[in-house]
């Protein structure tokens, strides 16, 4: 994430910001998200992380079949960090 991506995401405190990254095997995904999410938090942001079903990310979620009704239930089921 650049400088500039990370001080958009943080620009307004209170807002909450999703994070979804890929559910690869290699379990990098969940690691930069959860390491993001802690500099977010950092600087006062909720951080939400969402669960996509493995070897996901959100653009194959959508191509594997996915409806925003889909995404939604990942959005509501996320895990506040």
């Amino acid at each position: 994430m650049t400088p500039s991506q990370f001080s958009q995401l943080s620009d307004r405190l209170g807002r909450p910001v999703f994070l979804a990254f890929d559910q690869d095997e290699n379990q990098a995904g969940p690691a930069a998200a959860q390491q993001l999410a802690r500099h977010l938090e950092g600087v006062g942001v909720k951080t939400h992380l969402v669960n996509l079903p493995p070897k996901h990310d959100p653009n194959s979620y959508f191509l594997a079949g996915a409806t925003a009704a889909d995404f939604a239930a990942c959005l509501q089921g996320a895990k506040l960090q």
